[in-house]
């Protein structure tokens, strides 16, 4: 290792040099292998690698002939390495600055039908573009109009790699992507319904996911920035749903967007279903409820979008909310404590099996003390599995791991999604919930079993589920006031730092 480091700037510029002169892909592959074997350490040479291997690319596609198999797999090598090289330096954002510029060329070249078979290894160059570097140009949204015409013409199957850097354009840019009077936001809606509705019958559900959570990302990024559009993601959302399979994965992302529109604006979106059809409310709800309470599948995210819609309902006056609400509030209240129960003993579930993992993975590292380090090989540094959990974070932070190959259930909390919502307390909000229900209509305490029978109103739930629900509520209750006095020491620090500057 000592050896090649103390001669990679000349090693690094002599590959360049053969590159450029022979263009051989065995060349582009030595290139590969130094970026995985030495990582950051090539950091210094990013720029010019990433521009060498663009140019490279751009020249053997514009070369190769339609049956030129050798160029093909020549290019697809170069595109891996750059997706190396991006790798690589991952821990170094300001880099992506530099490198943003050389590899638009690239990216823009890939969004074409005659180079569909490069889409998915650069749309993984854009996700660590668009995930790492500190901020997202304007040329980087210029991007997505092109994904858009690739979609709607020919790349409706690359849902699962579009989503990881739509998400970031719309969570990590979300004032620009708001911008143009919703252009932006109509590309990632269109696209959602081609992918969803045009081609519901030729794709398997598992190739459609990456659609849905694009429409669960505007809402949860866009909260009270495009109502005008909500109609027409809950359009899409529910006319997919009508033919999704109960139990499946597909419906439970289905009914996320349900959950997610209600936690967006409940009110908003109980006037668009009343206004489409006043049966769509209590059939869409009834649904939605339904797979709630009998999904054996439902993952973290999954719990925690559901009770927040939950509780958007139960904040709901009186005086705005539809029968079918009104009238079913002790069914939204317990149907919010069991899921937020069951989120509880799922997390629980997985902090043992982490720990347990942990025991064995330090059982397994004693084991192997002895080890010879001084074997080399491609895996030394860890590359692989290095590269493989930084793109399931890419795709995790999107909502879902859309990295490897799976079918339809295999859908879990392998990487927990990071989203809008994560700042957002379940519990908390559903204890607000439960207040705001309990002021608009008093009767529901006695009916809840938290207060004695009044008049002849006596508790509905059976007294396990009020003992639940009592401690739900005691809980949070105390969590709102802890963030609450949390907030407020906040804001006195922040001000006693602003008072001493000045």
């Amino acid at each position: 290792n000592e050896t090649v480091l103390a001669v990679l700037p000349q090693l690094v510029r002599s590959l360049f040099g053969l590159m450029e002169d022979i263009g051989n892909d065995e060349v582009v592959q030595a290139l590969d292998n130094l970026i995985e074997k030495f990582g950051e350490r090539m950091a210094p040479y990013a720029l010019e690698i990433v521009q060498a291997l663009v140019q490279h690319f751009l020249r053997l596609f514009s070369e190769q002939g339609d049956d030129d198999d050798d160029a093909a797999l020549a290019a697809m090598g170069v595109m891996q390495a750059v997706a190396t090289m991006m790798q690589a330096v991952h821990s170094k954002p300001e880099m992506y600055l530099s490198m943003e510029a050389p590899l638009l060329p690239l990216l823009q070249r890939t969004m074409q039908l005659d180079a569909s078979d490069f889409l998915e290894d650069s749309l993984e160059v854009l996700s660590y573009l668009t995930f790492y570097s500190p901020q997202l140009s304007e040329q980087l949204f210029d991007l997505l109009p092109l994904l858009h015409d690739a979609v709607q013409a020919w790349a409706w199957e690359y849902s699962n790699n579009i989503i990881a850097p739509v998400d970031n354009l719309i969570s990590r840019g979300t004032e620009r992507f708001l911008s143009r009077d919703g252009y932006y936001v109509q590309l990632v809606v269109q696209m959602a319904r081609h992918v969803l509705i045009a081609h519901a019958d030729s794709m398997p559900d598992y190739e459609a996911y990456g659609a849905v959570k694009m429409l669960e990302s505007l809402l949860y990024n866009c909260r009270g920035a495009i109502d005008a559009k909500l109609g027409d993601i809950l359009g899409i959302a529910l006319r997919r749903l009508q033919t999704s399979r109960p139990n499946s994965a597909m419906r439970t992302l289905l009914c996320n967007v349900v959950s997610g529109a209600l936690f967006y604006n409940a009110q908003l979106t109980l006037e668009l279903l009343m206004r489409e059809d006043p049966a769509a409310v209590s059939n869409t709800l009834s649904t939605w409820m339904g797979h709630l309470s009998t999904s054996t599948k439902l993952r973290l995210q999954d719990y925690k979008v559901s009770i927040l819609g939950i509780a958007s309902l139960l904040e709901l006056p009186i005086s705005v909310a539809p029968a079918v609400i009104s009238s079913n509030q002790i069914l939204l209240v317990r149907g919010g404590a069991k899921l937020l129960t069951k989120l509880e003993e799922e997390r629980r579930r997985q902090a043992e099996a982490a720990e347990q993992e942990d025991d064995d993975d330090g059982a397994d590292a004693h084991e192997h003390d002895d080890d010879d380090d001084d074997e080399l090989g491609d895996d030394d540094d860890g590359v692989d599995d290095k590269t493989d959990s930084i793109m399931r974070l890419l795709s995790a932070r999107a909502g879902a791991d859309f990295t490897g190959d799976f079918e339809d259930e295999e859908f879990d909390d392998e990487n927990p999604a990071s989203s809008a919502l994560d700042p957002v307390d379940e519990l908390v909000a559903f204890t607000n919930g439960v207040q705001c229900a309990l002021q608009e209509a008093p009767q529901l305490l006695p009916l809840l079993g938290l207060a004695p029978p009044q008049e002849g109103l006596g508790a509905q739930l059976l007294p396990d589920e009020t003992n639940q629900l009592n401690a739900l509520l005691t809980a949070g209750v105390a969590k709102g006031k802890a963030a609450a006095a949390a907030a407020g020491i906040g804001r006195k620090v922040n001000k006693s730092a602003d008072a001493s500057q000045n």
